[in-house]
């Protein structure tokens, strides 16, 4: 729903999707993110430094992953629904 000139109005799909605000960071590249500091954790833990860090940098970035994928879903859910909803 927009409000312009005092006047509610919703959006088509068409006109939602194109108000959108593109991610500046793709789920590909979130993914790609996951999947280095995978990595860094088990080279630190191969050579016996402390893992807190990496694990934490992990966890968090696994985290905002499922947050922007549930959120994402949530967008199109509405997209989807019937205006009379």
């Amino acid at each position: 729903m927009i409000f312009r000139n005092r006047e509610c109005r919703y959006l088509s799909i068409y006109d939602s999707q194109a108000i959108l605000p593109k991610p500046t960071v793709t789920f590909a590249e979130m993914k790609a993110d996951i999947a280095r500091e995978r990595v860094i954790l088990e080279h630190a833990l191969d050579v016996g430094h402390p893992l807190g860090v990496a694990e934490s940098m992990l966890h968090a970035l696994e985290a905002a992953l499922r947050i922007f994928e549930k959120h994402r879903q949530l967008v199109l859910d509405q997209l989807k629904r019937p205006l009379s909803e």
